[in-house]
């Protein structure tokens, strides 16, 4: 068994903001499973719905409908700004990330990716080749068609908190490293994994902009930042000032459930129209 921690913490129950070990123990939980656990462990109206819904149903399958998926849906549609209205339902982040580069791709017809050294997105086969971390890649083929631009951290980075010096890195990946056309640009928009790192002022919109001009998406990954984590904001996007064509969402929007999402417009979303 693979253990974190010399002495291993076991964990049985937890209670809203607490959690408790094998021996009674109370911890003050600050960790939330990997910022996983929005609204408190066993939450009584979390739990209270889940045990309603299992006693409806508990699986069919997407070739049906379901009222509550659409009705959910819905909801999630409206907290999302401009044309970004078509949502699919997955069971995590690294499955979300996975779609995204699909679409990306399918949708531009163009297969390279940037995305950023330090960053992280998952460790299925393909967004481990995405993660700008060696902690997190195995020694597998892996990253095929991705492009890692230098980290914007404004704290240890070489050009401090100017966005616009770290954006004229990924002008330069893209002439030199790809055909000139890409599929797209995938970021955290407050690395988590890498450290809770913000990215450089003015750094996003700039970058959005030129992956535009080369024929490719943007996309969001909100694994972490999302749904009200950065404070003001209910998504971390919105404090950048930038608008993405695709946003991925887990973690706080399962509460520690299976569940994650992809959001995007029609016209991407039509993309995979052409295939059932």
């Amino acid at each position: 068994m693979f253990w974190h921690f010399r002495e291993p913490v076991m964990i049985t129950e937890g209670k809203m903001q607490y959690l408790f070990d094998e021996r009674g123990r109370r911890y003050l939980d600050a960790f939330a499973g990997i910022v996983t656990v929005s609204v408190g462990h066993c939450h009584p109206e979390v739990v209270a719905a889940v045990n309603r819904q299992n006693s409806l149903l508990q699986h069919t399958t997407t070739i049906y409908l379901n009222n509550e998926i659409a009705e959910y849906a819905k909801e999630l549609a409206d907290k999302m700004p401009g044309d970004l209205k078509v949502v699919y339902f997955v069971n995590s982040g690294s499955e979300a990330n996975d779609m995204a580069l699909m679409l990306a791709r399918a949708h531009t017809g163009n297969y390279d990716m940037i995305t950023l050294r330090n960053g992280y997105h998952g460790m299925s086969p393909e967004t481990m080749g995405l993660c700008g971390q060696h902690t997190w890649k195995q020694p597998i083929p892996q990253g095929f068609g991705v492009r890692h631009a230098m980290n914007p951290d404004p704290y240890r980075g070489p050009f401090g908190n100017d966005g616009q010096k770290y954006a004229a890195d990924v002008a330069d990946l893209i002439t030199g490293a790809t055909s000139g056309q890409i599929a797209g640009f995938i970021a955290e928009t407050i690395q988590g994994v890498g450290g809770a790192v913000q990215l450089a002022d003015g750094y996003l919109p700039a970058v959005y902009q030129l992956v535009r001009e080369h024929g490719g998406v943007c996309i969001a990954d909100e694994v972490q930042t999302g749904f009200g984590r950065t404070g003001s904001a209910f998504w971390g996007f919105q404090n950048a000032g930038v608008m993405p064509d695709i946003v991925t969402m887990a973690k706080g929007i399962g509460n520690g459930l299976p569940l994650a999402a992809v959001v995007t417009t029609p016209q991407i979303a039509a993309s995979l129209a052409k295939r059932i």
